[in-house]
């Protein structure tokens, strides 16, 4: 719940530099000293991927595009139904996307990054911008003419299609986050501090204003002359919405009566205009004269870019790659990239294909497919409950700690039904869980902070939670986190400022402190502890200051712990750990950090996230298989993903194919089939399944693997786990399962 907090207060300040500058600010570039580049992670949730899209641009009723964080570019066939990833070749953060014809696209960003695609975005290849500036939006009104702005007052111009970009004086040193030509030579750029830049002769010349909002965030000139501009005053009551009929030159204030945060406007024509007022919709039907406000986009939505390519089709895109659309001129909205956008933590897998997290608020998540589904459940008996630890020793026994009404939940069957007890013996109700660790099925230990004496408490329950027995309290430090690797071996972590370790062999007796921060000497804040074995654990933490070591402690013996940081690089702030085998760990953190090491901490390889989303929990149900999970509803996995939509002729050359996860998965590995039919072409023999592999399907029979009458059939190494998949075409010796330790759940076989 601390690290929930400090989220909050960070995303509120934000908020308000969003607000004022009108670009998004959330794609800062995780570097790493060595990187193990063949482990990627992929997006589970939200679908089909969560990083903040800071752009969306329509150029026609059927075609979208949209773009954003770590080089994210999504694109639409369908107006905007249905939104599939493609490639950008970059992972620096795109801030401007334009697309002058239903072919061609620009997208500008960050490192003075351009990219051109001529197929309506399916393929891009980089541009040479001449800068290493901050570009923040761009505005083509031709294929060959774009107009490029940036931090500083860069402005950047195209007349070739971008095979040269020459810089233009824009007369302001103010940074441009917004630009809109009305025409080949007409155009208008806004930025903070009422900002507004115009040209009405293709850039040989440029005239500064300040007019309007503090931060002028957006702007949209539907015509050659007639021009709006929005933003956010926050020295006024009320926002501001200034419109231009002289090409930018001089301007009027329109009066909405809104005091809603306006932040992005889009003009299909002169007398139309819809605008993203916080969570809600303002339109105008007769160029400003009036305005009407719409229903609500959805619950204290933050998008960042709002397309209205005609009067009836809106679409806007924002934060976790959230993407809304209407089809009524904004009256009513559907959310067409699918998830859930709580901040997931608490992550826990206690079965091969089970995992269960907490969402914000009173909210569990729950998996049986590896992620590929998650299904709500909800603990709490109060609606006012927050879920700040959970615990679950089996994949239908688990326990939630809420901290605002003070008791601990139990489910035994998978979540379908919850039993709340409260933690006594505490009469004055100030006991405020935030760490829970249940070794089995009946017992349980607590731990978290006394509000009346601000000191640190342990409970242990030996009867499934019914009951609970103080087993530490007095001067200990604030307590927030603990794993107990077996019943009677517990690891606890206390808060900064006296940040350390305590430990028990005693089933919760004779605490005794292993590694503390009594001095402030160390200047680390510790968040996560993992346990292989009761004498293999990590804990990370973040540095107090900048310039300092990563914060990692390890014990090999269960009494002393050492430095573990190794190679990784300084100040890196890490909230998460799991260790599937003693020796053997992965971190996460900051910026979506994920870290591997193989030997205890004496090496790190970063890994691809492919997000900038924190990441503060993660857990491996196998020891090459891990899922992570953090803001904006981040959840992914580092398993093979096959999707049905991939062509697959059996080589297993193809990437995303069966086949070629046959070739390329070794013993730990999962491989997640999304639900479809799946036809694997070719007529030679597939690549053995290797021993421990799992391949798992979206729910029992969900998935329909086509041999199409392949020769050899599908044979299994042994130890392999197939779960919800249907086998169907397979000739000759169909499934070779001879092997041990095979397990089929939910399996069907139809033969030809």
């Amino acid at each position: 719940m601390l690290l929930r907090n400090r989220l909050f207060l960070s995303r509120s300040f934000l908020g308000l530099l969003l607000a004022l500058v009108g670009w998004l600010a959330l794609t800062h570039n995780h570097s790493t000293l060595a990187s193990d580049q063949s482990a990627n992670w992929h997006w589970l949730n939200p679908q089909p991927q969560g990083n903040s899209l800071s752009r969306i641009e329509c150029p026609d009723q059927t075609r979208c595009i949209s773009a954003g964080a770590q080089g994210t570019i999504l694109i639409s066939p369908d107006g905007g139904q249905t939104w599939q990833v493609t490639a950008s070749g970059t992972i620096n953060g795109l801030y401007g996307l334009d697309c002058p014809t239903t072919g061609i696209c620009y997208a500008v960003g960050e490192a003075g990054t351009i990219l051109k695609s001529v197929d309506s975005g399916q393929h891009w290849t980089a541009q040479n911008s001449g800068t290493t500036t901050q570009l923040l939006a761009t505005s083509c009104p031709s294929a060959e003419r774009c107009y490029a702005t940036g931090q500083n007052g860069l402005i950047l111009a195209t007349t070739n299609g971008g095979a040269n970009w020459v810089s233009q004086t824009s007369n302001t040193d103010k940074a441009l986050a917004a630009i809109s030509c009305g025409d080949s030579n007409r155009c208008v750029a806004v930025g903070p501090v009422g900002t507004i830049s115009h040209t009405n002769d293709g850039g040989a010349s440029w005239s500064s204003v300040s007019q309007g909002a503090f931060g002028n965030s957006s702007v949209s000139c539907p015509a050659a002359l007639v021009c709006y501009v929005v933003g956010v005053d926050y020295g006024r009551p009320a926002d501001e919405i200034y419109k231009s009929t002289d090409g930018g030159q001089t301007w009027t204030r329109l009066q909405t009566n809104s005091r809603y945060n306006v932040s992005q406007i889009s003009c299909p024509d002169v007398d139309h205009c819809f605008i993203l007022a916080a969570s809600n919709f303002l339109t105008t039907s007769d160029g400003g004269a009036n305005f009407t406000l719409r229903s609500p986009v959805g619950t204290n939505y933050n998008g960042q870019s709002l397309n209205c390519p005609t009067t009836s089709l809106c679409l806007m895109a924002g934060y976790g790659g959230t993407i809304y659309r209407s089809t009524d001129g904004g009256q009513t909205w559907s959310l067409r990239t699918p998830g859930p956008r709580n901040h997931l933590s608490n992550l826990v897998c206690p079965g091969l294909t089970t995992c269960y997290m907490t969402g914000e608020l009173n909210n569990v998540f729950k998996t049986s497919d590896g992620g590929l589904t998650l299904t709500p459940t909800t603990p709490a008996s109060d609606p006012t409950g927050v879920i700040s630890a959970l615990s679950c020793p089996s994949s239908l026994t688990c326990y939630a700690a809420d901290e605002i009404n003070k008791v601990i939940a139990r489910t035994g069957d998978g979540g379908q039904t919850w039993t709340s007890h409260p933690l006594s013996p505490d009469t004055n109700n100030s006991r405020v869980p935030y760490g829970l660790s249940c070794p089995d099925a009946a017992t349980c230990y607590a731990a978290g902070v006394d509000n009346i004496t601000n000191t640190g408490f342990i409970l242990k329950s030996s009867d499934s939670g019914a009951t609970w027995h103080t087993k530490l309290t007095g001067s200990l430090p604030r307590l927030k986190t603990i794993f107990c690797p077996d019943s009677d071996t517990c690891y606890a972590l206390t808060s900064y400022p006296a940040g350390g370790i305590i430990k028990t062999t005693g089933g919760g007796t004779g605490w005794v402190s292993q590694y503390n921060d009594n001095n402030n000497t160390k200047n680390i804040d510790l968040y996560g502890l993992h346990c292989a074995s009761s004498t293999f654990c990590m804990a990370v933490g973040i540095p107090l200051y900048p310039g300092t070591n990563p914060v990692v402690v390890k014990t090999g013996d269960g009494q002393n712990w050492s430095p573990a940081a190794g190679d990784l690089p300084q100040s890196i702030s890490l909230y998460g750990v799991s260790c599937p085998q003693a020796q053997k760990c992965f971190v996460v953190g900051y910026s979506g950090a994920i870290y591997k090491t193989p030997d205890g901490g004496q090496t790190w390889r970063g890994q691809s996230s492919g997000t900038n989303n924190l990441l503060d929990s993660v857990a491996c149900p196998a020891s090459n298989t891990c899922l992570a999970s953090g803001e904006l509803g981040t959840l992914l996995t580092n398993a093979l993903i096959i999707d049905p939509a991939q062509a697959d002729d059996g080589s297993g050359q193809t990437g995303g194919t069966f086949s070629f996860a046959l070739q390329n998965t070794g013993s730990g590995d999962t491989i997640l089939l999304k639900r479809g039919l799946i036809k694997i072409g070719g007529s030679g023999p597939l690549a053995p399944l290797n021993p421990g592999v799992r391949i798992v399907s979206q729910g029992c029979g969900a998935t329909m693997l086509d041999g199409q009458n392949r020769r050899g059939g599908l044979q299994f190494g042994g130890n392999n786990l197939l779960y919800g998949v249907k086998l169907v075409n397979f000739t000759g010796p169909t499934l070779n399962v001879r092997q041990p330790g095979n397990q089929f759940v939910c399996v069907g076989v139809g033969l030809n």
